[in-house]
């Protein structure tokens, strides 16, 4: 799985292995959009401890909880976005299975 962010006009790609099942899809987009931001962020260690994607009201939203260590110490940090379609994917990126 391949997924590529735009930030200020450069785009970072990062990569993630794994099953092919549909069951591990939202986990393997995360992690691979999480190596592309650590491209980005170049100091921090980003960790995927949760995705989900639940139904609210009537539409998909997908949810994750990221772990960073670095510089700064540990955090914790919750991201949502609404799903696009079927098949969830990240909403400002290309994602791609090679």
């Amino acid at each position: 799985m391949a997924v590529t962010l735009r930030w200020h006009a450069e785009e970072y790609t990062g990569t993630a292995t794994g099953p092919a099942a549909a069951s591990a899809r939202l986990r393997l987009v995360g992690e691979a959009a999480l190596r592309a931001v650590e491209r980005i962020v170049g100091d921090e260690a980003l960790a995927l401890d949760a995705v989900g994607a639940p139904a609210v009201g009537m539409r998909r939203v997908i949810v994750v909880v990221v772990l960073s260590t670095g510089p700064r110490g540990e955090a914790v940090a919750v991201g949502s976005a609404l799903s696009q379609g079927t098949t969830p994917r990240p909403p400002s990126g290309r994602c791609s299975t090679p």
